[in-house]
């Protein structure tokens, strides 16, 4: 699977799981106006960040950890 098939294939789930219907022509006429690629040049960024565990500042939170994956700590770390 290329790297557009991945990610159509994970905006097809996101937006089943969201409840909406996105046919083949919704794709086309998306990818059409430069949105698909505007996508893969956010996920590069990201990449190249190393961001992907990260939140962000306005959230004012330390990790994206659930007290469950820190093994139950509660010192915010």
């Amino acid at each position: 699977m290329g790297a557009d098939e991945a990610l159509i294939a994970r905006w097809r789930a996101n937006a089943a799981a969201a409840g909406v219907r996105l046919t083949d022509e919704d794709i086309a006429r998306i990818d059409g106006r430069g949105q698909v690629e505007r996508i893969r040049a956010v996920e590069a960024i990201v990449e190249r960040a190393n961001a992907r565990e990260v939140t962000p500042d306005y959230l004012d939170m330390l990790t994206t950890e659930t007290q469950a994956q820190a093994g139950g700590r509660t010192d915010g770390c």
